[in-house]
């Protein structure tokens, strides 16, 4: 009886011990999450105030009320759309039919299949993307223009060593064109978004981050930490102007193939192609 009693205490004591390690538990977790919270807050209201910051002419910024400061963490989120609504008029849903690729899956889509993103360089019809959304090299490429009306494309050349290939659209006139950012322009730590319609939509897919760095891939490339995907790969990075920065391209230090780098999508590892300077090689594709 004493050893049933006793048995019967010490399983209790085991049930006490791990009810109060799982409030414990429950508890910490609760303080991480309003961690991150207070953090992610604060992030909002550091953005506000970098942004204030830049748009504020030179000496005004330490004259502005603590209520002017973190009212501006209201005009990130407003910046970046309008930013998105300067350049939405130039990205086109690219779509690619049949291919090497185009067989199994189990049900999933397989890397550079479904629909992806594209830039309009010319009012004639000339598209660059990205070399990951042809990973499958689809016979028959369609494009859907900002007037909704789709038409067949032709691939004419890609570069694989930055990523990118260019398209024409058959019969295309008047097409909207993007503004392009100087690349003497560009400063680290400025503020880009990247926008893409490869996950469907009307409106582009958003990511906001900085220019993490201005040489990469042997000064092929700028970094960013905004995050990059096969949602827009092929997209824009633009700046707060809504100027294009550079088209949106997974890159691999070491390895050349189609959908190298891309295992780093949404890792704040992200890459894009300037379009300032890049006139050379595009006219190469168009060959």
């Amino acid at each position: 009886m004493n050893r049933l009693a006793a048995s019967c205490a010490v399983h209790a004591g085991l049930r006490t011990r791990r009810r109060v390690g799982l409030c414990a538990e429950r508890g910490r977790a609760a303080q991480i999450g309003q961690r991150l919270a207070a953090a992610w807050r604060l992030a909002l209201v550091l953005a506000g105030l970098a942004l204030i910051a830049a748009l504020a002419p030179a000496g005004a910024f330490g004259q502005l009320s603590p209520e002017e400061l973190v009212a501006g963490t209201l005009l990130a989120p407003k910046a970046f759309r309008a930013a998105a609504a300067r350049a939405r008029p130039a990205i086109v849903r690219i779509e690619g039919l049949g291919g090497v690729a185009a067989a199994g899956g189990g049900g999933y889509p397989l890397p550079g299949e479904g629909p992806t993103t594209g830039l309009i360089l010319s009012s004639e019809g000339h598209i660059v993307t990205s070399t990951f959304n042809f990973a499958r090299r689809p016979p028959v490429v369609t494009v859907l223009l900002p007037g909704g009306q789709r038409r067949v494309a032709q691939l004419l050349g890609r570069d694989e060593t930055r990523k990118i290939c260019l398209l024409k659209v058959e019969g295309a006139a008047d097409l909207p064109v993007p503004s392009i950012a100087p690349r003497k322009e560009l400063r680290v730590g400025q503020w880009v978004a990247t926008l893409g319609v490869g996950f469907g939509g009307t409106e582009p897919a958003l990511a906001a981050g900085i220019l993490s760095a201005l040489a990469r891939a042997s000064g092929k490339a700028v970094q960013t930490d905004a995050h990059t995907s096969p949602a827009n790969y092929g997209g824009p990075l633009v700046d707060l102007d809504g100027r294009v920065v550079g088209i949106c391209v997974p890159l691999h230090p070491l390895a050349r193939e189609t959908l190298a780098g891309s295992e780093w999508y949404d890792s704040g590892i992200g890459f894009a192609i300037p379009l300032d300077g890049l006139e050379p090689v595009l006219e190469r594709l168009k060959q």
